[in-house]
């Protein structure tokens, strides 16, 4: 794996744990910062 694919799957798997899935760029990116 490239470092692209890493912080693709970091990002993917980080996404899956939130609930409800994020709505807009801007939920996205607090959900993000959060965990």
């Amino acid at each position: 794996m490239n470092i692209i694919e890493d912080i693709q799957d970091a990002l993917l798997h980080a996404v899956e744990k939130i609930s409800p899935p994020p709505r807009t760029p801007m939920d996205l990116l607090t959900a993000l910062q959060d965990s």
